[in-house]
């Protein structure tokens, strides 16, 4: 009975083998920066301050009223993976969630007119 208890033991410790997570940020085009970096731009800045600020937008371009727009995103990828190994079976699993916001800052004239972010759920 001894036996039978400790290959049940072995074998689910063996199926279960494996497991890791993993995380990583994509920021904007070339600097990581933070919410609270985020909650210091204000309607009145300069462009020029946000970008040094936030770094280099992930997109910018020109609204329908030609007011010039910035775009910063930031995703945060986490996830499990590892594999399964039976006698009968063998496989490997992955789990991934991601979260962030994207800001998308209005400039009028050279300065910041309006902010506004929305935030992504867990998928």
């Amino acid at each position: 009975m001894k036996h039978k208890i400790m290959t049940s033991l072995l074998a689910s410790a063996l199926a279960l083998g494996g497991c890791a997570t993993i995380s990583t940020v994509r920021t904007s085009v070339d600097k990581e920066f933070q919410f609270t970096d985020v909650q210091r731009v204000v309607p009145g800045m300069k462009e020029g301050e946000v970008v040094t600020l936030l770094g280099r937008p992930n997109a910018f371009g020109r609204d329908e009223k030609g007011n010039r727009y910035l775009v910063y995103q930031v995703t945060k990828i986490s996830g499990t993976t590892g594999s399964i190994s039976t006698p009968l079976a063998m496989g490997a699993t992955t789990s991934v969630a991601s979260r962030g916001f994207e800001l998308r800052i209005q400039i009028r004239n050279g300065l910041v007119d309006r902010v506004a972010y929305k935030n992504y759920a867990p998928s």
